[in-house]
């Protein structure tokens, strides 16, 4: 029963590493990488980094952007403007426009777009679809929704350290490298130290990710929308 793929405990052990496979990877997409030797170093010199994404310019959508993209706008949470912002600044940077472009956000994005629509009265149809347990490939654009408790809005965060905001991103999957332990173990075993019939359920998983392309991945900032 326990080992049964279908069972509750099975289930919940699968949902936990799929929620560390997503904290890998949103964490991927603002630290510093490193790799190689400086270049122009004939030898020696395995010091060349890149800076993470929150330094390097033009690679950022801020929540008060206007619809060229510089500062001035008005303070938003997602909108669609800002999603066809992300796919000309792609195609600015180079990224061909057939390019899947993926976002990585909380559900409050999500609300930010359906209440948009609903306060502009326009058909919310597509919209209705970000409720779905399973976003559709190819909603607004976008190749996948990867929706996670791990994007939390901060103080002061924004770039002008004057704002509360998400930072969420859009990237070319290119742009991320993820692996996965090539053999996972698991382990379904009866504890004999313990009173009555106790199970311990255990998976030792390892994973990683890291940015490989910085013109591949963008940051978008969204602002907690009141009304």
């Amino acid at each position: 029963e326990h080992a049964d793929p279908t069972s509750a405990y099975m289930r919940n052990m699968v949902y936990a590493i799929e929620r560390q496979k997503r904290d890998v990877v949103v964490d991927a997409m603002t630290k510093t990488v490193v790799g190689g030797k400086a270049p122009g170093d004939v030898s020696g010199g395995y010091q060349f980094s890149t800076d993470p994404i929150s330094a390097a310019a033009g690679r950022t959508i801020v929540h008060d952007t206007d619809l060229s993209g510089a500062v001035g706008g008005t303070s938003t949470g997602l909108t669609t403007d800002k999603i066809l912002l992300a796919r000309k600044k792609f195609s600015d940077l180079g990224v061909d426009i057939g390019a899947p472009m993926n976002f990585v956000g909380s559900f409050q994005q999500v609300m930010d777009l359906r209440r948009r629509a609903e306060l502009q009265s326009t058909d919310t149809s597509t919209v209705q679809q970000l409720m779905q347990p399973q976003i559709p490939s190819g909603l607004m654009g976008v190749n996948k929704w990867i929706i996670t408790n791990s994007i939390t809005i901060g103080s002061s965060n924004d770039l002008d350290a004057d704002t509360n905001v998400f930072k969420c991103f859009f990237y070319i999957p290119e742009g991320i490298m993820y692996a996965a332990q090539t053999a996972p173990t698991f382990s379904v075993d009866k504890l004999v130290d313990r009173v009555g019939d106790t199970w311990q359920i255990r998976a030792d998983f390892g994973c990683n990710a890291i940015r490989m392309h910085e013109d591949l991945v963008l940051k978008c900032e969204c602002a907690l929308e009141t009304v």
